[in-house]
């Protein structure tokens, strides 16, 4: 079983309980190499006092059969023989228990809480998680979230909580745009700087088109105020159009 090092003592319980042969613990820094830095360097306990904790566990519940594996931000020498001398150095193979699982070679174990899904449905479910990832990695490209320099987890989780529902906002824009332009019979749409079609038009380049309409109101004395708005092209107002939004909300 494979478990981040977040409640230690906890989720090596529930394994226990479970039934395993081995853990593999990942500390701090263990996130993928495309993980936000906020992610990578704040997020589970360091790797070594996770391993030493991991390990005093085990020891006092009479486990030291467990198997016990670290990984996450050991890129030295110098932390690996740390992480050898605080597990005690002590290693062994177990050929029957090898053999006895060569039969489950090849197999793909996927555990899910959702009961509703088919095995065929599940493994779907699952490799639609790229397509996830994906949307995840506009934290630190287009919210350029890092480098935030926070120390304070509550703050960094009040942070992160408010980009997720920027996230969100703009999935479902994004969602709306693509899901209203069936119906049109558009199949693309000129979103590109220089006015190539995209078939897949992306929420940012949306509010990056829409950036650069302004309004202001001018105020005199003794006058009405003026209303000053930027010219609408034919792209903006086609693309209101089709997500039904009136062209008025923005003074014309």
């Amino acid at each position: 079983m494979k478990m981040s090092a977040q409640r230690i003592e906890e989720d090596i319980d529930f394994a226990l309980q479970v039934g395993v042969d081995y853990i593999i613990l990942d500390g701090r820094s263990g996130a993928t190499g495309a993980a936000p830095l906020i992610f990578r360097d704040n997020i589970s306990v360091p790797t070594i006092p996770a391993l030493a904790r991991a390990r005093r566990c085990l020891d006092q519940r009479g486990r030291s059969d467990i198997a016990l594996v670290i990984t996450g931000g050991l890129r030295s020498l110098a932390w690996r023989s740390e992480a050898s001398r605080q597990d005690g150095g002590r290693h062994s193979i177990d050929h029957e228990q090898i053999a006895a699982e060569a039969p489950s070679d090849g197999v793909f174990p996927l555990v899910t809480n959702d009961r509703t899904l088919s095995e065929l449905e599940l493994l779907h479910a699952y490799k639609r998680q790229p397509l996830i990832e994906k949307r995840f990695a506009q934290m630190k490209t287009d919210f350029q979230v890092t480098p935030v320099w926070l120390k304070d987890v509550g703050r960094i989780e009040a942070l992160l909580a408010a980009y997720f529902f920027a996230l969100l906002a703009e999935a479902l824009l994004e969602r709306e745009l693509r899901q209203a332009m069936e119906p049109e019979g558009i199949e693309a749409l000129p979103m590109y700087p220089e006015g190539r079609p995209r078939r897949r038009p992306t929420a940012r380049r949306l509010i990056d088109l829409f950036e650069t309409i302004q309004r202001h109101e001018l105020h005199q004395p003794g006058q009405p105020p003026t209303t000053l708005v930027t010219e609408l092209s034919p792209l903006h107002r086609r693309l209101l159009r089709v997500l039904g939004v009136p062209a008025t909300n923005y003074g014309r």
